[in-house]
Formats: C-alpha cells, sequence, structure tokens
C-alpha cells in the first residue's frame, strides 16, 4: 500500500479575508464520507494508495498575494495570478510543505484561482477552489498521486472512461452529481453562483491507467495476462473488491492491449446519463503519444457497448502503426451478465474484410427567401449576434463504399432510414424527423414522410441520393451492405451513417469568422499559459510562446501600434491582451530580455489607459496595477520611469481608497483599494530609493504602516501579520538621519511577531511547535539586528541576531533538510555581530 496523505493547506488573498473552514476542508479531503476525495482514491486503487491516514488540514492563513480579478469574455471572474506564483507563495510562507511524497493542496478562498496540479508526480502540489468540481478535484489530487492525463487516439483528454481525462472527456459527460448531505461543513456557497463542487462526481480511473501508474496493481491478482483467444471473465470496474479480476492484459505483435469492463454504479454512476459514454467493454492500448520523445500512456480505443442494437460483439483499435498498417487486434464480448455485471471476453485478430462508408454533399441550386439578425453560438466561444438569410436549396448526398479486406465481385444493398432503396432513380418515400428552420430558433422536430431519389452507380458502389426542398431538414441514415461467397460462405460487411439533408437552412456569412476568432482566441490563451508554465525549465521557450500569444491577441484586438490607441475602440480582447503582455512581461525579465519587459509593461499601461478613459469605474483600477508592474520592474538606466509610474499609481489609489491624509486614516472605512494601494507604496518606496530620494521612500514605507495599522485595527487577525512585514520593511530602509525610527519599527515587528509566533522565551523553545509566523519572526530580527548595529546598540544587535539563532536550531530540529544551511548562515551572522 501507497501511503500518501494529503496535506491541504488553506489561504485566502490577503485582499479577502476569509474565516476557517476546517471542517469543511476535512470532510473533503480526509474522511470517509461519500463525497470524501481521500476515500474516493483509495476505492478507484482498490486500498493501493490510502490517501487519508495521517492527512493534515492546515489553518487559514492570508496568503500575501491579492485577488488581482478581472472579467473575461464570457463576463466570468477570473484572476491574473499563476499557479506556480500562488505555489511559490504557498511555500515561501510555510517551506517545510516542500518536503514528502505526498499530495500538496494549497485550497484557495476565494476562487477564482488557478486551480490545477503543478505536476504528475507523487507530491506535487495542487492549487484548488470551490469552484471547481468533485470530479475536477479528483483529476488534480490523480496528478499529486502521479498519474498523468490519459488519451483517446491521440488526444489528450480523449478518454471517456478515466477520471485523468477530465474535464472533457473525449467530448462526452460520464460525470454524475449528488445532492449535499444534511449537515454537511461543506459551505453552501462562498459567494453566489461559486460552488460547483456538487455538479460532477466520477468516474474512476480506468483500470487501463492503474494497470500502467500502479506497480503493485499491474502486479496483483486483478490483472489477468491472457494471449490470442483466451476466454476470459471480468468483473466491472465499479463493482469489483479487491483481488477480483478487473482488467485483461493481451500483447499483440509488440503492443499492449488490455480490456476492462465498465458499469453504471457507484462511481461510474454517469457512464449511462445522456451524453455519457455508456456503458461497455472498453478497449485500451498502451501507445505512443503525440509528445515528442515521451513514454508510452493507456489510449482510448473504442468500446463494445452492452446494449446494441445493431448486434455489435467487437471492437478494432484505430490506431496505425508507424509502418503504416493498422493494429492486428480484435476484441470480442462473448457474454454479458447483468445480474452480476460480468463478461465474458477475448482478444483476436483483426477481421479480414470490412466496407467504409462516406457521405459527400454537393448543393446545385439555393435561394434566399428572407433575411434578419440573431445570437448564434460559437463554441466554446459563447454566442455572438450576427446577421442571417434564410436559403431553400436542392441538396445532393453522394454515399460512396470503400472496400478493404480482398473483395473481388460484392453485391451491394442500401437501406435509407431502415427503408430499401427502389430501383435507380425512382423516388424512396422514407420517415424521417424534419425540422423547417425559418427562425433562428428551429421549430421542434417531427416525424412526417418525406420521398428522396437514388441513382446507383459503380455497379451499387456508389449512391447518389437528391431531396425535395418543401420537405425542409431532416437526417437520413444510411446504411450499405456488401456479400460475396468465399471458401468458409457467404462473406457479408455492413456499415451506416448518419447525415442530414439541408433543404431549409439559415446562412450566416459572419459565423466562419467568428468562429476562426474564436479558435485564434484558444490558441491566444493556450500561448499565454504555456508562457507562464515554461518560465521555470526553458525561459527561451517562454518568451516565445508570449510573443506569439500576444501577437494573436493583439490581432484579435485590432492593435498595431501601442501609440495610436487613442484612435481605436477597445474590444472584448483588449483585457486579455493585457494579461498577455503581463505573463510576456515577466518571461522576458526572466530571461535578462530586460529592455524588452519594461516596453511590454509600457504597453500594458497605454492599454489601460485607453480602457480607463472609455469605462473610469471598471479599469482605473486595472490601470493603477499596470502602473504598479511597470514600476516593479526597475532598471537603473530607466530613472526616474518607475519612480513617476509609481506616484501615478498611487495617486489613482488613493483617489479609490478614499485617502487624502495618511496622519487621519481613524475614522475612513477600508475598502479593497487599500491592499493595492500598500501594495503601490512598497514599490514606489523601491523605486524612489533607487532613485537616491531616500527621504521619500522611507515616507512610502510608512504611509504603508499606517494603512495596515488602519486595516489591524479593522481585522487583526487577516492584517497583523501584514503590519509586522510593513514594519519589517520600514526598519530595512535605514537612514543615520532617520535613527531612532527604523529601530522602533524593528522592535515593533518582532513584538508582533512573537505574539503571532507563540514565543516569549528563545531559551525555551523545545516544547513549542513552529508555525508560519517563526521564519517571519527570523527575518524581522535580521533587519532589527541591522538598525540596531547603526545606532551603536551592538548589545542589542548582538542579542537580535542569537535570537535568530534559537529559531533556527528549534527548525533545524524538526526539518534539517531545509533549515540547517539557513541556521549555518544565521551563526554566521551571529559571529559576525559579536566580533
Amino acid at each position: 500500500m501507497l501511503q500518501a496523505p494529503i496535506v491541504v493547506v488553506q489561504h485566502h488573498w490577503a485582499d479577502q479575508p476569509r474565516g476557517p473552514h476546517d471542517a469543511a476542508m476535512r470532510e473533503i479531503f480526509l474522511s470517509d464520507a461519500g463525497h470524501s476525495l481521500g476515500r474516493y482514491w483509495r476505492e478507484c486503487t482498490f486500498g493501493m494508495i490510502d490517501p487519508q491516514t495521517g492527512g493534515q488540514i492546515f489553518p487559514i492563513t492570508p496568503l500575501g498575494l491579492t485577488h488581482d480579478t478581472f472579467f473575461d469574455k464570457h463576463g466570468d471572474l477570473q484572476s491574473h495570478r499563476t499557479r506556480d506564483e500562488v505555489v511559490a507563495t504557498a511555500i515561501a510562507q510555510a517551506p517545510g510543505l516542500v518536503a514528502g511524497y505526498h499530495p500538496k493542496i494549497v485550497f484557495m478562498f476565494d476562487n477564482p484561482s488557478p486551480a490545477g496540479a503543478t505536476d504528475h508526480v507523487l507530491g506535487a502540489f495542487a492549487v484548488l477552489d470551490f469552484g471547481g468540481s468533485h470530479t475536477f478535484m479528483a483529476h488534480e489530487i490523480g496528478h499529486t498521486l502521479g498519474f498523468d492525463h490519459s488519451f483517446g487516439g491521440e488526444v489528450e483528454y480523449g478518454d471517456p472512461y478515466c477520471i485523468m481525462s477530465a474535464r472533457t472527456f473525449g467530448n462526452t459527460s460520464p460525470t454524475h452529481a449528488r445532492p449535499r448531505p444534511a449537515g454537511s461543513a461543506v459551505p453552501e456557497t462562498v459567494f453566489p453562483q461559486d460552488m460547483r463542487f456538487w455538479d460532477e462526481f466520477g468516474p474512476m480511473p480506468a483500470a487501463a491507467t492503474l494497470f500502467h501508474t500502479l506497480p503493485e496493481f499491474a502486479a496483483s491478482s486483478m490483472v489477468i495476462r491472457v494471449g490470442l483467444e483466451q476466454p476470459i471473465v471480468l468483473d466491472a470496474l465499479s463493482e469489483a473488491t479487491p483481488g477480483q479480476p478487473v482488467i485483461a492484459v493481451c500483447e499483440v505483435d509488440g503492443i499492449v492491449w488490455t480490456a476492462e469492463l465498465r458499469v453504471a454504479t457507484n462511481w461510474d454512476a454517469g457512464l449511462d446519463r445522456p451524453g455519457g459514454p455508456g456503458s461497455g467493454v472498453v478497449l485500451h492500448g498502451i501507445l505512443p503519444t503525440p509528445r515528442p520523445g515521451q513514454p508510452k500512456l493507456p489510449s482510448y480505443q473504442g468500446r463494445i457497448p452492452l446494449y446494441s442494437p445493431k448486434g455489435i460483439i467487437d471492437v478494432q483499435p484505430g490506431y496505425t502503426q508507424p509502418s503504416g498498417v493498422a493494429a492486428n487486434v480484435r476484441l470480442v464480448i462473448e457474454d454479458y451478465q447483468l445480474t452480476t455485471h460480468t463478461a465474458k471476453i477475448r482478444f483476436t485478430r483483426r477481421q479480414p474484410r470490412a466496407v467504409r462508408l462516406q457521405l459527400d454533399h454537393q448543393t446545385p441550386g439555393r435561394v434566399v427567401t428572407a433575411t434578419g439578425r440573431a445570437s448564434f453560438p460559437v463554441l466554446p466561444c459563447g454566442s455572438r449576434e450576427l446577421d442571417y438569410q434564410r436559403v431553400e436549396q436542392n441538396e445532393l448526398v453522394v454515399a460512396t463504399a470503400y472496400l478493404s479486406g480482398g473483395y473481388i465481385d460484392p453485391d451491394f444493398t442500401w437501406r435509407i432510414n431502415d427503408v430499401m432503396v427502389q430501383p435507380s432513380g425512382q423516388p424512396t418515400v422514407i420517415t424521417a424527423s424534419t425540422v423547417i428552420e425559418d427562425t433562428p430558433q428551429p421549430a421542434p422536430p417531427a416525424d412526417r414522410q418525406v420521398t428522396v431519389v437514388t441513382v446507383q452507380e459503380g455497379e451499387g458502389r456508389r449512391l447518389r441520393i437528391s431531396n425535395t426542398p418543401g420537405d425542409g431538414t431532416y437526417e437520413i441514415r444510411i446504411e450499405v451492405s456488401c456479400s460475396e461467397p468465399s471458401s468458409a460462405g457467404v462473406t457479408t460487411a455492413h456499415a451506416d451513417a448518419t447525415d442530414r439533408f439541408t433543404g431549409v437552412h439559415l446562412d450566416v456569412p459572419g459565423l466562419a469568422q467568428a468562429i476562426a476568432d474564436c479558435r485564434k482566441r484558444l490558441r491566444a490563451r493556450s500561448l499565454i499559459d504555456d508562457s507562464a508554465n515554461l518560465r521555470a525549465t526553458d525561459v527561451r521557450a517562454a518568451v516565445q510562446a508570449g510573443t506569439d500569444g500576444v501577437r494573436l491577441y493583439m490581432e484579435l484586438a485590432g492593435i498595431s501600434d501601442f501609440t495610436a490607441l487613442a484612435t481605436l475602440s477597445p474590444n472584448e480582447d483588449w483585457p486579455a491582451l493585457g494579461g498577455g503582455l503581463y505573463m510576456l512581461a515577466y518571461a522576458q525579465w526572466d530571461a535578462t530580455d530586460r529592455a524588452d519587459a519594461v516596453t511590454s509593461m509600457r504597453h500594458r499601461v497605454s492599454l489601460y489607459e485607453r480602457l480607463a478613459n472609455t469605462d473610469p469605474s471598471a479599469y482605473r483600477p486595472s490601470l493603477a496595477q499596470a502602473l504598479v508592474d511597470e514600476c516593479s520592474f526597475r532598471r537603473i538606466e530607466d530613472i526616474p520611469a518607475p519612480q513617476r509610474a509609481g506616484e501615478r499609481a498611487v495617486t489613482i489609489l488613493q483617489e479609490l481608497a478614499g485617502i487624502t491624509d495618511y496622519d487621519d486614516l481613524d475614522d475612513l472605512t477600508p475598502n479593497p483599494h487599500w491592499n493595492s494601494l500598500a501594495g503601490a507604496l512598497y514599490m514606489l518606496a523601491y523605486a524612489q530609493w533607487d532613485a537616491t530620494d531616500r527621504a521619500d521612500a522611507v515616507t512610502s514605507m510608512r504611509h504603508r504602516v499606517s494603512l495596515y495599522e488602519r486595516l489591524a485595527n479593522t481585522d487583526p487577525s487577516a492584517y497583523r501579520p501584514s503590519l509586522a512585514q510593513a514594519l519589517v520593511d520600514e526598519c530595512s530602509f535605514r537612514r543615520i538621519e532617520d535613527i531612532p525610527a527604523p529601530q522602533q519599527a524593528g522592535e515593533r515587528a518582532v513584538t508582533i511577531l512573537q505574539e503571532l509566533a507563540g514565543i516569549t522565551d528563545y531559551d525555551n523553545l523545545d516544547d513549542l511547535t513552529p508555525n508560519p509566523h517563526w521564519d517571519s519572526l527570523a527575518g524581522a530580527l535580521y533587519m532589527l539586528a541591522y538598525a540596531h548595529s547603526d545606532a551603536a546598540s551592538h548589545a542589542a544587535a548582538g542579542l537580535a541576531m542569537h535570537q535568530r539563532v534559537k529559531i533556527y536550531e528549534r527548525r533545524t530540529e524538526l526539518d534539517p533538510g531545509t533549515y540547517a544551511p539557513l541556521l549555518t548562515a544565521a551563526q554566521a551572522d551571529e559571529k559576525a555581530f559579536s566580533a
């Protein structure tokens, strides 16, 4: 059994304080409740992974980052924060989280957060929030347990039967909803319409995924290795208990194939729901993926439905080998027992003869009968108001049968909607569900008789079918059978396809461009995400991805010159372009392309200046944040530009915060802009210090302290840590002429952090359990020691350094791997101060 206890660290954004949710976290992740994620993974691995025993829930603390939200093109609230940024900040506040091969969850209040896992290795981090369903959370925890994505063919997330393909599942919906149990500690909502935990549950990880990922499972009696033509009885995955056979493994021509039985029960309850893939015997192969140079992974290759009206009893993989030859294997179901949920299956060779049906459309004539404007779906990007024309047209469907497997002179039989086709050129009357699309919203389908005319060509290999426009739009099912005598008797192959005759339809000229823009928008978003994710591993690739993403967003936004934005009207893609420039700037900075990074930040400022002119109430906060970000990208050669950007940001945020006098904040009620203003003052102080405006820099830091003093009076638990850090930062901005003010700030910070850390006696720390404030206190003592030294209080400076050593001594006892180097450095600092 793999012991992998889930550890959950709760955080709220610095500008959105929230109360504790310890009971809800324990219920969701570690309990034995029917909706527990720990129970899900224990049950789905048949007890081979235990994520519950030894799991921990840490109390909620502020993350140290503001939420930095925006509304995307769908009107949904999003955050500019990146997953790596959130995880790195959580680690910085609790460095001990890095240790251990177990799932590490950073649970954020409020959503949206940059939810998802950082990697698919055991011990990875995942960022989650209540905007994620049970299915989504189970998928991300799977990554932290070492599970990679699953595939369907060459499509990532393409397996309808595996949690590691959430949430697209190969364009199916195998999940099911569950009601919130009475008495549950999980909140009904955090803020309106954000609770999606109960919306989706399941499915299980595919048995093929368990076989490929978990060595203990692969070596267990639940895996049966078989050869060709060797029947085996399998239990349904969702009904099995440990030890029962749930997967058959067969190696054919060097390729590993697997079969498993999936039925709509327990965690798989959603399989037979509308949109679900359906119960069946499922075929996977351990196959190469489109990822260059990466290991093989399980790939869904099809299923045999348990209830097939066409008598389907086999499935053949769609995989084609590098040689161009189809894999020579076929999975056959011989028997299925509904009462016991068992299936008898076997692997055999591919069928030698087959027929494939291809349908092609032609439109000989059309006439426009009406025009209008309406809303049309542009999936997956919502809908658009577009002009349309109502068109009546003649249509011709050409159905061609392509044969393989050595046919010589087969006979063809054609049927349309189960009606035998009349002789060539004769009308065939069929029953179809018709829709007369005379408005943007089609009328409900109605069964009626319609007439088609068919012409057979190529000795029956091809069928031409024409319609009557007045019959409207309707679906037809075309079936072809080809038969031929052989030494084994008559061999027959069958193929069918469903198509649509569009006698009346809406022609929407702008729809193609809207869809193209949608795809470009998705590609741009993907490139910007790649830029953020690649910064830690391949910074040049991150810059290239960010550059390409920004280029696409500029095309969508209609921008070619950031100095000429006043003449342009902003559209929905401008805010996304602002986000892309932000990510690109950070990648350029990491790549030491500092001048380009500053240019990207300035372009972002220009963008939000134009947006703020158009809609001040919506975009002035974003403009202020863009100026703060420009201010943070400081280069000596740019002085005084960073300082000016910071001053502009502070001016805007002071207006939004309603602050005119930092000495008179007691009568003011803080709003969300106070946190942003504190961040702007922090960045401005550094820019002023770089520009040798040291007195102004100290003033900015003191204003920041005043803000946090007022915020801490309003909400001590949320803001006392921030006040302490602001005092430490003021202490670090030391000028001889300010003595003893830096000392006083440092002493105040140490006093606050000692209370938060629970420390009263540095010589008696053995019985105390460190919390995240211990590291902050160590930093405060370090800065205080230097302030004491500047003020010639050498004994006090030495004492502060000694107390810092005591903290790291206790830390090293509990976590030597993390803290031993820090203790060595602290001892060296103490020695230097005693010399």
